[in-house]
């Protein structure tokens, strides 16, 4: 398994602008945020990003971790060459709408600061 915990930190600060089906960016309001938007960033190399099969496995182990914590309702994890309108700073990064509040909320407590492929994940909750 490519996951496993880890005691580093950090946040998934930008979600950025993009087309229509661009989930919004996350921001702090002092507040816990409460969200069905999750962004996983710092999950895949520049190797997982350049090779189809690997990336696509990589994707595939994500998605199954993530499915673990309740119904993914969107699942979109953007690469350089299909960004779709988004920015390049979302390229590596996951976004996973959730169906519901307390799965992204279990989603983003278990992922964070967990490594991945040898990455520590930066799971943040994203303003909905």
């Amino acid at each position: 398994m490519l996951f496993r915990s880890d005691q580093s930190h950090d946040a998934c600060t930008q979600g950025g602008e993009g087309g229509a089906s661009q989930l919004p960016s996350s921001s702090s309001t002092g507040a816990p945020p409460v969200s069905k938007l999750v962004c996983l960033a710092n999950l895949l190399s520049a190797k997982a990003l350049a090779s189809d099969a690997e990336f696509s496995e990589c994707v595939h182990d994500i998605r199954t971790e993530c499915g673990k914590f309740g119904r993914i309702e969107t699942f979109v994890v953007p690469r350089e060459r299909a960004l779709e309108g988004r920015p390049a700073s979302d390229v590596g990064k996951c976004f996973i709408a959730y169906a519901d509040e307390a799965s992204a909320a279990r989603a983003v407590e278990s992922m964070n600061l967990r490594q991945f492929d040898g990455l520590a994940v930066q799971a943040t909750l994203l303003p909905a």
